[in-house]
């Protein structure tokens, strides 16, 4: 008996550290392009501070997790008001988010809005056309939705989040299934860019005599395990310009779009393409894909450790790229 509960413990670590899923797919040719002059900004958006409400963090913790992570921009949205931009750094933006009577929220900026939590908590009503940029997958959101997941590992990810920090990270994105969000993005009729918010709330804030903080959850947390990256010709941070890819780590693709075909360019040697159209949907191999452009399309990368044909093991997400 021992030996077979000690068989099940092992059979689910496993499972846990290299989750195993079957694809068919295309090997792809690596022929690159000569790509254009880029320029690369990581950023995140939909962060909250002491000045909402339901928050307790400062600008001071966002600045620390910044530098901690490498993000150039933050774009901070309190709810209703912007008293926080007397506060902010150079590289900060101040935004508000305003929910509209129960027909969706939006988070506004001086240039541009974004539609948040379009598909799950505030289901927006509006006008999908362009205009706007959406908010396909927020952070917040993408864990509630995997929660169950999450709660039937959680044992194991407590202790790889004590004592094993570094691999902790790595092991809790391969919980965040992207999938029912770039769905329903392809049904929803949004012909907009697309970027990944946080939604990010501190809940708790202790801090002691020493000046030692602890802070749940974290700004550095929610900043190591999702980030958006700019990808533009122009030399200034403008979300209006250039591409805008979700990571789900540090590395920068590269993006570009010429001659009505979109060419991504994966810093992974290991990629999995997942090309996901209204018709349908294509896997490839290789470190880089070339697309004719068809609005709407997701564009889901995927690393993995190593795969037996189609079987590949430790399978998880890097990118998110879409456009309606």
């Amino acid at each position: 008996m021992i030996f077979f509960l000690s068989l099940l413990l092992i059979l689910f670590l496993l499972l846990l550290i290299y989750p195993v899923s079957y694809c068919r797919f295309k090997e792809l040719k690596e022929e690159l392009p000569d790509p254009p002059t880029l320029y690369s900004y990581s950023f995140v958006i939909h962060i909250h501070t002491q000045f909402s409400m339901d928050s307790l963090g400062k600008v001071e913790d966002i600045k620390r997790a910044m530098e901690e992570n490498q993000i150039d921009y933050a774009l901070i949205t309190d709810h209703d008001n912007d008293k926080v931009k007397d506060f902010l750094e150079k590289n900060m933006l101040c935004g508000i988010e305003k929910k509209l009577r129960g027909r969706g929220s939006l988070l506004y900026f001086k240039d541009f809005k974004v539609v948040a939590h379009p598909f799950l908590k505030n289901p927006w009503k509006f006008n999908r056309k362009e205009g706007f940029f959406l908010e396909l997958i927020d952070l917040k959101d993408l864990i509630y939705i995997n929660y169950k997941k999450i709660l039937i590992f959680l044992p194991f990810l407590l202790i790889f989040f004590l004592f094993f920090r570094g691999k902790f990270y790595e092991i809790f994105k391969k919980f965040l299934d992207v999938r029912a969000f770039t769905k329903r993005f392809l049904e929803s009729g949004f012909k907009t860019k697309t970027l990944g918010g946080h939604d990010h709330h501190v809940k708790f804030y202790y801090l002691d005599a020493k000046g030692k903080k602890f802070l749940f959850p974290s700004y550095s947390t929610s900043f190591k395990i999702m980030r958006n990256f700019l990808l533009t010709q122009r030399p200034e941070f403008n979300l209006k310009e250039g591409k805008v890819v979700i990571a789900f780590n540090s590395k920068t693709p590269i993006v570009w779009e010429r001659e009505g075909k979109i060419t991504f360019c994966s810093p992974f040697a290991k990629n999995l393409f997942l090309l996901r159209t209204k018709e349908g949907e294509e896997a490839f191999l290789g470190t880089n894909l070339t697309f004719k452009v068809k609005r709407p399309f997701v564009l889901e990368v995927y690393t993995y450790s190593f795969r037996l044909k189609n079987l590949f093991f430790n399978k998880r997400v890097n990118y998110v790229f879409a456009e309606g």
